[in-house]
């Protein structure tokens, strides 16, 4: 067993249930929250300097595509729920494969595959009368030039599959350039209508007792990452009414897709029309997290309700 620290301490367990985790950049809060709780974490990272690794009971550093040293690594320790802690597609991946040997997950591999994939996430919400903003799609350059014809600047071009960040271009040149940025990735190209409105998002908990939403909270991914183009992305407070509004449509949303655990749903508002962007199917409840901040203003300890979510679904008796 490689890579994995603290096994000389596997018997002095006091038969505290072990929980298992796919690390990312929220181990840090996960890891303290499940422990706080008296639980063992055996975390598995992908990177050895992600948040946490010290602090992991047991660890396993390897390629999340190492899916059976992962595998052994959860069995060794006897572990039979997995929380997966990270929206990385090779953790999301993991998720069947998990599932195929008998491990219990906190997530839905349909739903996260669906809501990882921008494209299609977007005919799903067409389809169930949603508003998100128009778009095309190309998955070559081809293909691209056939449709350029409908472009009205300035739009947003992003990866199918967030190989790349958002880009705001204002003009051909841009967006060919952009264009050519996303294939170059071996991932579909996105282009959307650029709506100059305000974001805001909102976290959604669907559990056994039912889909909550913890209120709406100013924050603008675009300006919190400078993304190329977006020098105007504001995030600033709604109308009560329209809170309201966002507040249902966001747990209306989570209730027909089926999306279980913590959630955020990004949203922005433009001349009260109220345009879905895309659904986070595993929130980052980090502490380096750029919306940790934001929740932690409004006293919601996201971490605790991410795991406290997850212990839900796996059904496990307090330790």
């Amino acid at each position: 067993m490689k890579n994995m620290k603290n096994m000389k301490n596997m018997k002095n367990m006091n038969n505290k249930i072990v929980i298992g985790l796919i690390a990312g950049s929220s181990s840090d809060s996960l890891i303290l929250k499940l422990q706080n709780l008296g639980y063992i974490v055996a975390a598995v990272f992908g990177d050895e300097n992600e948040p946490g690794n010290q602090d992991a009971d047991y660890s396993l550093i390897t390629d999340l595509k190492d899916t059976d040293s992962i595998i052994d690594f959860f069995s060794y320790l006897s572990t039979n729920y997995i929380l997966i802690g990270t929206g990385h597609i090779l953790a999301i991946n993991l998720i069947p494969k998990l599932e195929s040997a008998g491990f219990i997950t906190n997530l839905n591999f349909n739903v996260c595959d669906l809501l990882k994939d921008k494209i299609n996430f977007k005919k799903k919400l067409l389809e169930l009368n949603y508003l998100t903003p128009d778009f095309f799609e190309a998955s070559s350059y081809d293909e691209y030039i056939k449709q350029v014809h409908k472009v009205i600047l300035p739009v947003v071009v992003k990866s199918h599959i967030d190989k790349t960040q958002p880009v705001k271009v204002n003009t051909l040149n841009e967006l060919n350039d952009a264009v050519n940025d996303v294939l170059l990735t071996n991932s579909k190209v996105l282009i959307e209508q650029y709506i100059a409105g305000n974001d805001c998002t909102v976290a959604v908990v669907r559990n056994s007792e039912g889909v909550r939403d913890l209120g709406v909270t100013y924050y603008s991914k675009a300006k919190e990452y400078n993304l190329k183009g977006f020098d105007n992305a504001y995030s600033t407070k709604l109308s009560v009414t329209l809170e309201e509004q966002v507040r249902l449509i966001s747990r209306e949303l989570i209730a027909d897709v089926g999306i279980p655990s913590l959630v955020r749903v990004d949203f922005i508002i433009e001349d009260q029309r109220i345009y879905i962007l895309e659904v986070n199917s595993v929130m980052v409840t980090g502490f380096t997290g750029s919306a940790y901040p934001f929740f932690k203003a409004r006293n919601i300890d996201v971490a605790k309700i991410m795991v406290d979510t997850a212990l839900d679904i796996f059904k496990i008796d307090e330790v």
